[in-house]
């Protein structure tokens, strides 16, 4: 009995750092304890190394990484997994700007931090993107194949805006058509309508003749 473990000793750790499984959970997305551990040592690793941090910096880094993955909120392993590429493609741009600020080096390096910096935000741009259509709140974009507009009738197709900015629309209109029925030569006005014929003069048709 002496040797029992206390309930504290039987909580995960990160890091070295007793975290409650509940927190652990809200950090990941993940109700399996293995994939928690992976995820967490991919986050914390993302931030940078912390082996030659002191006692008191590591609980700094490690309260501040769960700080970030509970604002993300990862509701399941995917989402956790997206957020730790979220976490290291932020890391890393940031990284790369703070080397592209040391002074005294040389243009080309500068640029590069630049440019790498560049491409990272613009991950991680996407990847928020990713985020919000995993959950519904990306956004939606509905396609018209097909319009099918009755006689005398018009239809509106693009985007209509409200207010003095003005309407972009594009009017689509029946085609002209010749009802069979009623005469194949008769010409169609623009609305699809038969237009009216003037009566044959019988007295001409001897000239025509």
């Amino acid at each position: 009995m002496g040797n029992a473990e206390s309930p504290e000793n039987l909580a995960p750790t990160v890091s070295g750092a007793v975290v409650s499984e509940a927190r652990q959970k809200a950090a990941t997305g993940s109700d399996d304890s293995n994939a928690q551990q992976v995820l967490l040592a991919q986050y914390m690793g993302a931030l940078g190394p912390i082996e030659d941090l002191s006692a008191e910096e590591k609980q700094v880094h490690i309260a501040s990484a769960f700080a970030i993955l509970e604002g993300l909120g990862p509701r399941d392993e995917l989402e956790g997994m997206l957020a730790a590429q979220m976490v290291a493609a932020h890391s890393a741009a940031m990284e790369c700007m703070r080397q592209a600020m040391k002074p005294g080096q040389k243009l080309k390096k500068y640029e590069l931090n630049l440019k790498h910096a560049e491409k990272l935000f613009t991950i991680y741009a996407r990847q928020i993107e990713v985020l919000d259509k995993h959950r519904g709140r990306g956004t939606q974009k509905v396609v018209v194949e097909y319009v099918n507009v009755e006689s005398g009738g018009q239809a509106v197709v693009g985007h209509v805006e409200s207010g003095s900015k003005g309407r972009k629309l594009k009017r689509v209109k029946k085609s002209k058509t010749k009802t069979i029925s009623q005469g194949a030569n008769q010409p169609a006005d623009r609305e699809g309508e038969l237009a009216p014929t003037a009566p044959l003069d019988s007295s001409n048709e001897g000239d025509q003749e």
